[in-house]
């Protein structure tokens, strides 16, 4: 009876290493040319870790979150959590502080988001845990940042050459855009502590540009438009287009006021300090008082007294006026840097008749004094 039992037991044997062989069999099969197949390549990506040494994963959901377990830079392992374009995270910073667990390791992630994972509790020992996203979690960002403000330029400035900088601040780290009218002209990303941006433009062309500027933040949330920001690009020098007494004029009045009318708005103490009257031959400026009327571009020089018979008198209007962008006079662009503006006029010799009487005043006279020398003839 007891060879009997042997010889069953050695049969059970062999029929499972005969079935065992057979399946080895159909699982390997001959390989022929029809069932041989290329074996795909794949793409390699470093998971990183949370600072130490070692990581190594576990497992991955649908949505390509990864779990596993890494080394920190104090060499102690935490289970950890990886989103795709996010970096690695330790799952001790996403459960509560006040919990009592560290989570040392993480074995599986489901499509819910939920982890598998075992942990270590002081008077508890060692358990199975499972972690479950819970309302807790803030949701994505959907708020709109405020609007950018612009600091640089100010409102209604002027620009000389169509080379200069929008500055001003905005939600710190947001990208901020710029735009002209709905044409964008370029981005910066707002410094991600004090929120400062600016952006260069060159090449602006000559006249009113008008710019506003708009936020995005990281989650895409983009903010209404800041207020709006003029500058006028001014690259033309000012000239004077017209003056009173007229070039080389003769017999002009000894009280005569003296204007210039300029070709575009002038900055006005620039007028006034630029604008001077003098004695044909002289060097020292005569005595007088300037005006300037922004409205219609003209600059009135009064002297302070009335201007000696028969002498001939130079105006000038020099390189100091300046336009309201900062652009120095230059009344001759055919020559080397910025000209002048200068012309002469003769005062006559006598100032008018008095009465029927044939009366004429002669000599000099001076404002606000009755005094006068008369001659008198038939």
């Amino acid at each position: 009876m007891k060879a009997k039992a042997n010889h069953f037991r050695t049969l059970a044997v062999l029929a499972v290493m005969l079935v065992g062989m057979a399946v080895a069999l159909f699982v390997v099969g001959p390989r022929t040319a029809d069932t041989q197949t290329t074996t795909p390549k794949l793409q390699v990506q470093d998971l990183g870790t949370l600072g130490g040494g070692y990581s190594g994963a576990t497992s991955i959901n649908d949505s390509g979150k990864v779990v596993g377990v890494s080394s920190t830079s104090d060499g102690v392992r935490h289970a950890f959590l990886k989103e795709s374009g996010q970096p690695m995270i330790d799952l001790n910073t996403l459960i509560p502080a006040a919990s009592g667990w560290t989570i040392r390791y993480a074995s599986a992630i489901n499509g819910d988001g939920q982890i598998a994972a075992t942990g270590h509790k002081e008077g508890v020992g060692t358990h199975a845990l499972l972690l479950t996203p819970t309302s807790d979690i803030p949701p994505p960002d959907s708020e709109a940042p405020s609007p950018p403000t612009i600091t640089s330029p100010q409102n209604n400035s002027y620009d000389t050459d169509g080379s200069f900088s929008i500055s001003g601040s905005a939600e710190a780290g947001s990208t901020v855009e710029l735009f002209e009218g709905t044409t964008s002209k370029g981005t910066a990303t707002a410094d991600s502590s004090s929120g400062a941006w600016s952006i260069a433009l060159s090449g602006v062309s000559e006249g009113v540009h008008t710019y506003k500027a708009k936020a995005t933040d990281a989650e895409g949330n983009t903010s209404s438009a800041s207020h709006s920001v003029s500058v006028t690009v001014d690259k033309s020098a000012p000239k004077v287009d017209s003056v009173i007494p007229t070039e080389d004029a003769t017999g002009v009045a000894p009280g005569v006021n003296v204007t210039a009318t300029f070709s575009e708005g002038m900055q006005d103490a620039s007028v006034k300090s630029a604008f001077k009257l003098y004695k044909k031959g002289t060097t020292n400026a005569l005595g007088a008082s300037v005006t300037y009327e922004a409205a219609i571009r003209k600059a009135t020089l009064v002297p302070s007294a009335n201007l000696r018979l028969g002498t001939t008198y130079k105006a000038v209007v020099s390189t100091g006026a300046k336009d309201l962008a900062g652009n120095s006079l230059d009344q001759d662009e055919s020559l080397s840097g910025s000209q002048q503006k200068v012309w002469f006029f003769k005062i006559r010799n006598l100032l008018h008749r008095l009465g029927g009487v044939g009366q004429v005043e002669v000599g000099e006279s001076h404002r606000g004094s009755p005094a006068r020398e008369l001659l008198a003839y038939r």
